[in-house]
């Protein structure tokens, strides 16, 4: 098993591999440089950048990436977090959950987590 810890103040692993099989934490995206983001493109666009990071520390790609659940704060933003899911993802789609949950950061509107394969 390897975990991979990119942020160790947050006390949790980024993502763990066992077997070929990566976990990913969940990743969210509602500040740049201290700077909040105010609509769910903003957010979703930057959750997407920061779990690209991520991945290419690990060498892997969103090609890799299997599953992805995607938890919103209000359904309402569905249509937005997709209009930016499509660009992301225009070919080769993960499996993929959207649900809606409370985020212990009330400006937080969008977190993903999921499951990558290496090949």
């Amino acid at each position: 098993m390897q975990r991979t810890i990119l942020n160790p103040e947050w006390g949790i692993s980024t993502c763990v591999e066992v077997n070929g099989i990566v976990f990913i934490g969940h990743h969210g995206g509602h500040t740049v440089n201290g700077r909040k983001l105010i609509t769910i493109e903003e957010q979703t666009d930057n959750t997407f950048q920061n779990l690209k990071t991520t991945l290419e520390k690990i060498g892997l790609g969103f090609e890799d990436i299997v599953n992805l659940n995607v938890l919103l704060k209000d359904i309402k933003d569905f249509h937005g977090m997709h209009s930016v899911w499509a660009k992301w993802f225009p070919r080769e789609f993960p499996a993929r959950t959207c649900s809606t949950t409370a985020f212990v950061d009330d400006h937080c509107l969008i977190q993903v987590y999921g499951v990558a394969y290496r090949k």
